[in-house]
């Protein structure tokens, strides 16, 4: 207020799932990002930089919520042991478009989870409601996360090996744009196993 002059920089750039856009500038030039006089930040995905020769200048901010896409890479191995069924399960996501804080996975409702580890995995919580045969597992990171993520995962069921049919259940992935992998099993030694029915899988 009362200065003789006005003129500078700003820039724009958007934090986590957040697409932004600048509409109606005016009195404004726009330059390329690393001509920002505070330098260029490579942490930055999405950059306007702009330089006003006066005050009258103005804009408007656009934002956008951006939805993550996740494919899933699965590599399941359903084991009956002497005194339980285990599902060990090796998860890689490939995050794309925004980071995710937290992922949910649909496990079998009879089953406990013995472990959840990856790198960065924080916590786990399960829920306690049941739905279709299933209990929602969500899965906290450390901090957002982005692109290949890789988790281990190991559910244990206390049943002791018997004769008879064994129904594999899937893991379930809410939301994931992609999901495919290899799934197999494998008994304590005394059984044999011989393949059922089968739906979606071929074998290998």
């Amino acid at each position: 207020i009362g200065t003789l002059r006005h003129s500078g920089f700003f820039r724009v750039a958007n934090d986590g799932a957040v697409r932004v856009g600048v509409a109606d500038a005016k009195g404004l030039i726009q330059l390329a990002p690393d001509q920002f006089p505070g330098g260029k930040d490579d942490t930055l995905r999405q950059v306007f930089v702009y330089r006003f020769p006066s005050a009258a200048h103005s804009f408007q901010l656009r934002a956008d919520q951006i939805l993550p896409e996740i494919g899933v890479t699965e590599v399941t191995v359903h084991e009956l042991a002497e005194t339980d069924r285990r599902i060990i399960s090796s998860l890689e996501l490939d995050i794309r478009e925004a980071p995710i804080r937290e992922w949910e996975i649909d496990i079998p409702a009879d089953h406990a989870v013995a472990s959840v580890t990856g790198a960065a995995v924080a916590d786990y919580a399960l829920a306690s409601e049941i739905k279709s045969a299933l209990r929602r597992l969500k899965i906290v990171f450390k901090e957002p996360v982005m692109g290949r993520q890789l988790i281990e995962l190991r559910l244990e069921k206390n049943e002791a090996a018997k004769t008879g049919a064994w129904q594999l259940q899937p893991l379930v992935f809410p939301g994931a744009k992609s999901h495919r992998g290899y799934l197999g099993a494998v008994s304590t030694p005394g059984y044999r196993l011989v393949a059922g029915k089968t739906t979606g899988v071929a074998e290998v």
